[in-house]
């Protein structure tokens, strides 16, 4: 995970990559397990829910290849340090 500014990025699995691409899952579910990601993340929930704006990125594993959307939301799993980030299926720029 990488955070700058109001745009976030993540590397996901080929297989799971393809699918969020073509926008048949229009989100990811991560984890965060260090509390310098935990603290990151917070922080960008935050921004995200005063701007309402921001962007993710998402980079195949495999092979760098990368997409951009709008992020819709972000949710946390109640209890735990799981969240969940959707995205607008519109390509961005």
């Amino acid at each position: 995970m990488k955070i700058s500014g109001n745009v976030i990025q993540f590397k996901s699995e080929n297989e799971f990559y393809q699918k969020e691409k073509s926008g048949l899952k229009s989100n990811t579910a991560r984890f965060m397990t260090t509390l310098d990601d935990i603290k990151a993340m917070e922080f960008f929930k935050v921004q995200f829910s005063v701007t309402n704006d921001a962007t993710i990125i998402i980079i195949n594993k495999d092979n760098d290849e990368q997409f951009v959307r709008k992020i819709t939301d972000i949710s946390q799993y109640p209890g735990t340090w799981l969240y969940m980030i959707s995205w607008s299926s519109a390509v961005v720029d």
